[in-house]
């Protein structure tokens, strides 16, 4: 997602669009349930405690041969890709779209690696981090599908966000990343204890 397109309340814009494969009764998730996506499956020793040797999928970039592939942790299915060899979320603030549609209606917009845009009927969630609390101004998201975000101390921190849960513990969902997603100091993907 990006700059200008930010104005377009009817639509979301993705620069890489993944999916989960399989029939939509295999993973479809039930209120409270989540699923642990990985760039990488890998451990990520020494630079963080986090294994995601155990995660329910992970990003592969085939076209370039360079990306490194856990052959026991399936592969999302890449359906749009506009990136490097191995696709990173950006360190200064990703904006993350869930959308439930057929992925041939995504419409490329803008050439070869341009974005593809969905409309905004698909949307799921949303989580939009920006690189600090000065950068509202970067907003990819139009603000009636987020009106927040979230941001992180700084880059290489170390810090990750995560969905608040209420005092029932219910994932809390207002459609603002501000509110719906707190920093934690050490990354948790709940490996163990969310699903």
């Amino acid at each position: 997602p990006g700059g200008p397109f930010v104005n377009d309340p009817d639509h979301v814009y993705l620069s890489t669009a993944w999916r989960i494969p399989g029939e939509p009764a295999d993973v479809l998730l039930q209120p409270g349930e989540s699923l642990v996506i990985a760039q990488d499956a890998a451990t990520h020793n020494p630079y963080s405690p986090v294994n995601l040797l155990d995660a329910d999928y992970e990003t592969y970039v085939e076209e370039f041969g360079e990306d490194t592939d856990d052959a026991i942790v399936p592969n999302l299915e890449s359906l749009w890709y506009g990136a490097g060899y191995d696709w990173l979320v950006t360190v200064f603030g990703p904006t993350i779209i869930v959308l439930s549609m057929d992925a041939e209606d995504l419409e490329p917009v803008g050439g070869a690696y341009g974005p593809v845009q969905a409309p905004v009927s698909a949307v799921v969630d949303t989580m939009e981090a920006l690189m600090d609390a000065n950068s509202g101004a970067y907003k990819r998201l139009h603000e009636t599908i987020d009106s927040g975000f979230i941001h992180v101390s700084g880059t290489y921190s170390g810090e990750s966000v995560r969905r608040v849960r209420d005092e029932n513990g219910a994932l809390v969902d207002t459609n603002d990343s501000g509110a719906d997603f707190e920093v934690a100091a050490m990354p948790d993907p709940g490996l163990s204890t969310d699903r």
